[in-house]
């Protein structure tokens, strides 16, 4: 439905940011 849809969208679109940002972190 359209609920799962917008969840893979919303892990998607995050999942890279969240990566950049714990890069930065465990590289400090």
């Amino acid at each position: 439905g359209q609920t799962l849809n917008i969840t893979y969208f919303l892990y998607f679109l995050i999942s890279p940011l969240m990566t950049k940002y714990w890069d930065s972190i465990l590289q400090n």
